[in-house]
């Protein structure tokens, strides 16, 4: 692994794990076993939801993707009213928080 720069935990255990130096997402499941989950874009920090969907913000494309458990990629927010994600979260309500650069 390169340069980490953020982890976020599931309902399930996994853990995901932000290398930004080599533009990855990499899921350490409770068994010890990794997987690359994505290496298309250019993820900075990430969070999960209640339902396990995992949020990943790119600071290229500016956006924030959410990813299924299935592994369906979909664009989660306008990139128009972002500039670059620096901080992602969700509130006990489900609320998402959103921090900026």
């Amino acid at each position: 692994m390169g340069l980490l720069s953020d982890v976020a935990i599931d309902n399930n255990g996994n853990i995901y794990v932000v290398d930004y130096s080599d533009w990855k997402v990499i899921k350490i499941a409770p068994d010890k076993t990794t997987s690359v989950i994505t290496d298309a874009y250019d993820p900075y920090v990430l969070t999960t939801d209640a339902n396990n969907n995992l949020y990943i913000g790119d600071g290229t494309q500016k956006n924030v993707f959410k990813m299924t458990e299935a592994g369906a990629i979909t664009p989660f927010l306008d990139p128009s009213l972002i500039y670059s994600p620096a901080g992602l979260a969700f509130d006990q309500n489900g609320i998402k928080l959103l921090g900026f650069t």
